[in-house]
């Protein structure tokens, strides 16, 4: 028998990544579905500041302890 009986991956950001060109072709996408012109660079940018303040999101609000596993957190921050 091992002497652990749990194992905990970090998979966003460790072995899990975003594609935020692909993300923010969808931004463009569903903006356009709106009526509203979204350039890709723009998307792109918005992104990266997004991916950018992150950690210090993450060091004020303990997302992974919360009733919605976070749910709430990454509604808002995309959102």
């Amino acid at each position: 028998m091992l002497p652990y009986s749990t194992i905990v991956f970090d998979a966003g950001g460790t072995l899990l990544h975003m594609d935020y060109d692909a993300l923010a072709r969808v931004y463009a996408r569903v903006a356009s579905a709106c009526g509203v012109t979204l350039a890709l660079k723009h998307a792109r940018t918005v992104l990266q500041a997004l991916e950018n303040e992150m950690p210090q999101r993450q060091r004020q609000r303990a997302v992974s302890l919360e009733a919605d596993n976070g749910a709430r957190f990454w509604d808002e921050f995309f959102g």
